[in-house]
């Protein structure tokens, strides 16, 4: 097997076979702890990124991220008995992980970064799940960036072509919505065989921060070892789901790999 990525930008192979074969989990949380390391390394010193799994939108937040405490009970309140048990919202869900930046005084969430899932994307009731968080996050004033490395299912965003029918559509595109600094969301579209483009993050007032997804991509690919997972002798699971042009971008890529 050859162990590093021999695309430039996504691994067409690779995110066929997370799509069909073994899911994608794997790979997204090694990419987001990549990229949380990533951000950390050049935020500014009153920013810090974090893993994060909960879906509430800011104000539901505390300073340490989890939902707010209760407020403090008066002397003449009767004493509320503890639960015996705890058990997770969701019992039968898997936890989507998202790398949130905040605010370092005040832990106070300032941008979300998704990577969206098979999961989210295929069905339409965790779409329309989806959907309804993402509107709660821009309405609260939270920056989000979402990445979508998944070509087999239709995009989130309803204004973007579908892909490979449509014209103008692409494999991949990662959205920038800034709902402090503007009512427009920044697409940064990219195929097969080409870099993934560097993003401008949003901060806080107006400010932003250029992101190297590429080289975010290419880390987790080489340091996961996701390369044996990787057959260049073979074409990539439903062939068919590709654009022909990027369909003969993969097969050039399988003659580099001779």
């Amino acid at each position: 097997m050859v162990s590093r990525n021999l695309y430039h930008g996504v691994n067409a192979h690779l995110m066929s076979a997370v799509q069909t074969e073994y899911g994608d989990r794997a790979f997204y949380t090694v990419f987001l702890v990549k990229l949380m390391l990533m951000l950390n390394r050049y935020l500014p010193d009153h920013y810090r990124a974090k893993l994060d799994d909960s879906h509430c939108p800011p104000e539901h937040y505390s300073g340490n991220g989890k939902p707010a405490l209760k407020r403090q009970r008066r002397f003449d309140e009767p004493v509320v008995a503890e639960p015996d048990l705890y058990i997770p919202v969701m019992e039968a869900e898997e936890t989507s992980l998202a790398v949130v930046i905040c605010e370092t005084m005040t832990s106070r969430p300032v941008t979300r970064i998704n990577v969206l899932s098979t999961r989210d994307k295929l069905l339409e009731e965790k779409r329309a799940e989806y959907r309804e968080r993402r509107l709660q996050f821009i309405r609260s004033g939270l920056g989000l960036v979402e990445i979508d490395f998944m070509h087999e299912t239709r995009p989130m965003l309803y204004a973007l072509p579908r892909y490979p029918a449509d014209s103008g559509a692409t494999a991949y595109y990662v959205a920038v919505t800034d709902p402090r600094t503007s009512d427009k969301t920044a697409i940064y579209r990219f195929g097969v065989d080409q870099p993934i483009p560097t993003i401008s993050v949003p901060l806080l007032y107006g400010v932003e921060m250029p992101c190297d997804m590429d080289k975010v991509y290419q880390e987790t690919f080489e340091e996961g070892r996701f390369g044996d997972d990787v057959d260049y002798r073979q074409v990539p699971f439903r062939l068919n789901a590709y654009s022909p042009s990027d369909q003969q971008k993969i097969r050039e890529v399988m003659a580099r790999a001779r």
